[in-house]
């Protein structure tokens, strides 16, 4: 089934596991629920989909692998700020205009442009002097 109800009917009758990917492809905004003649509440249906992929740990392992990453990176400054700095060394491989132009092996939007990091964190330029604190 295609649209905002084949991804929730879709995983519901074929298995979760093999689409799990399908309630993950909506942005939750409500504009199906608010155009549905029946008022269907889609975006909690979808919502309850992804709390149930989670307690049954049904995420592909590499999506696993980088949420685990990402919040070790997250969680100490420390780590943070070496991360953005070396995302932003890296990123001048890849950067034309001023957006990242990613191969699109490493692109998560094909077709689509990305913003690159900014030169600065705002926590630099907070020190720095350079934020406006009215």
């Amino acid at each position: 089934y295609s649209g905002p109800i084949g991804a929730v009917i879709t995983p519901l009758l074929h298995g979760l596991e093999e689409y799990s990917g399908l309630p993950q492809a909506s942005s939750l905004c409500g504009a199906c629920k608010e155009i549905c003649p029946a008022r269907i509440d889609l975006p909690r249906m979808l919502l309850a989909l992804r709390h149930d992929e989670v307690t049954q740990n049904i995420s592909p392992a590499g999506e696993q692998r980088a949420e685990r990453w990402a919040a070790w990176v997250m969680g100490g400054s420390g780590r943070m700020k070496t991360a953005t700095g070396l995302g932003r060394v890296g990123q001048r491989l890849f950067l034309r205009d001023g957006k990242l132009s990613l191969p699109a092996a490493l692109h998560p939007a094909p077709g689509r442009d990305l913003p690159s990091l900014a030169p600065k964190s705002f926590r630099q330029m907070w020190q720095d002097g350079e934020v406006d604190h009215e």
